[in-house]
């Protein structure tokens, strides 16, 4: 969950969370064997060594909060949100009521996916 410390914490960073949204196909396929299977697919994809990850219950899917490690006391900021098995609506609404309703939502397709041009999308 971001904290109103986190709300403040990315207003004043030099760079803002990054917010990402797992578009069906990879959320169904990262899922398909549980939870935990998930939640340990999205750590090994975002995390690195110095950054630790928490997971929680959106509605019906679920948003994954990476932050950095803090040293010497600093406090940890959000680097990454990454949101599965949920709508364009609900990401929005979420990052508005932590205050960070004004970041781009960048949406994640499986590494195998054709993209869509850009009059589809």
């Amino acid at each position: 969950m971001i904290t109103h410390h986190d709300q403040i914490v990315a207003r004043h960073m030099s760079h803002a969370p990054r917010v990402k949204a797992l578009v069906d196909e990879l959320y169904e396929a990262l899922s398909a064997t549980g939870r935990q299977n998930y939640e340990n697919a999205i750590k090994a994809a975002y995390c690195t060594g110095n950054e630790e990850i928490t997971h929680r219950r959106i509605r019906g899917g679920t948003v994954s909060v990476v932050r950095c490690m803090a040293h010497d006391g600093a406090p940890k900021h959000v680097i990454d949100l990454i949101y599965g098995n949920c709508t364009t609506q609900q990401i929005r609404a979420d990052l508005v009521a932590h205050g960070v309703g004004f970041l781009p939502i960048v949406r994640v397709y499986p590494s195998s996916s054709v993209l869509p041009a850009e009059d589809d999308a």
